[in-house]
């Protein structure tokens, strides 16, 4: 397997295949096929895009290595990027197929973050330069392709990558010397969080004492399944807006996700009456409901769903709310229904006084959600 593939498959093992594109050709208007980049993740209004070089196994002299990684590495994948960046502000929208096979458009004009990433192989003790400051497209992360594998089977989610990626780039410019620390300092440093002390190559410990607790915020099995249970199904892609507003969570987000969710088909299964679960990401502007329902409402779900959600949009004072309702099936499975309901927030005095009469939710508190922890 290739590189290329290898990469393709585990950025879509991790953030979803919705948001991974590997087969990125596209053809302009009047002109011929152009490929837009080695591999692609865009998640809404953010997005990384991968130019990959592997390395022969004749370059095998320390001087060849070095020139193989400028010639290939410094200029070749630079230029690469540089037509990545072209295509994108010649094409208003390029339509590329994610790894579910589904048509997406992507347009520029929506990003308010872009990552570029060069991937290569290497072989023998040669330290390469892990980024690469270009006069026409700026900065350039660089990873060695373990080194990269190595990240994500750290930070596990897609939000997570965007955040270290940012992190990433300003430390390497503002403390020079961090270039030559390994990569497993940097990431360290990054667990670790104290962002004004410079890094060094103790903060490599924090890497092998973090402590994932997975079990507690892994919902890699829930969003696998969210295309078979979601009402909306296949029709214009519309779940991928409810896909990408949970995988915009970190951990510390997803916590609360799964402990509600499972929380939601404990009580459906009892199917006794109980106040929805909901929490919000204020940083996110996305509130966040699960509803379990007795089974004697099933006719009526969809209207306590939407109703719902928009009475939990409102309370929070957000501008998106995602509301599911959980229903227990005679077979031993759930019935799960999504919706996504956003639009600018503003006073409504109807429905205001309608939550002070009759108020259907549980009350909630703001908190500070921590994300890592460290073995001692």
């Amino acid at each position: 397997m290739s590189l290329e593939e290898e990469t393709a498959e585990a950025n879509s093992f991790y953030f979803l295949p919705e948001f991974t594109f590997s087969n990125t050709t596209f053809r302009p208007a009047a002109g011929t096929e152009l490929e837009l980049a080695d591999g692609v993740i865009w998640l809404d209004d953010r997005a990384v895009v991968f130019q990959i070089k592997e390395r022969g196994v004749e370059e095998t002299s320390l001087s060849d290595q070095q020139k193989w990684f400028k010639n290939k590495v410094l200029k070749q994948a630079t230029r690469q990027i540089k037509d990545t960046l072209r295509y994108l502000d010649a094409n208003p929208t390029i339509v590329a197929k994610n790894r579910r096979d589904q048509a997406v458009p992507l347009e520029k004009s929506r990003l308010r973050e872009l990552h570029k990433v060069i991937l290569y192989t290497c072989e023998g003790p040669y330290a390469y330069s892990p980024y690469h400051v270009s006069s026409s497209v700026g900065f350039i992360h660089i990873f060695r392709s373990d080194d990269y594998t190595g990240v994500l089977n750290t930070i596990l989610t897609l939000a997570e990558l965007f955040e270290y990626l940012s992190w990433r780039e300003h430390h390497l410019t503002e403390w020079p010397s961090a270039q030559h620390l390994p990569e497993q300092a940097l990431l360290g440093h990054y667990l670790f969080g104290n962002f004004e002390k410079e890094p060094s190559i103790e903060d490599m410990a924090y890497v092998y004492s973090m402590q994932d607790n997975i079990e507690e915020w892994d919902v890699t099995g829930i969003l696998h399944k969210f295309l078979d249970r979601s009402y909306e199904g296949h029709r214009d892609n519309q779940y991928h807006k409810i896909l990408g507003e949970i995988a915009k969570l970190n951990r510390a987000g997803l916590r609360p996700f799964k402990e509600r969710f499972k929380l939601s088909m404990e009580k459906a299964r009892e199917n006794i009456f109980t106040l929805p679960y909901r929490f919000s990401i204020l940083r996110n502007d996305c509130g966040f409901l699960f509803i379990p329902l007795e089974s004697k409402f099933r006719n009526d779900r969809r209207k306590a769903l939407v109703n719902l959600t928009h009475a939990c949009k409102y309370d929070q004072k957000v501008s998106k709310c995602i509301g599911l309702v959980c229903l227990a099936d005679d077979d031993g499975w759930f019935t799960i229904d999504w919706c996504m309901i956003e639009y600018p927030w503003k006073l409504d005095t109807k429905l205001e006084q309608n939550l002070k009469n009759n108020f259907p939710f549980r009350t909630t508190k703001s908190t500070h959600l921590s994300r890592y922890t460290f073995s001692k």
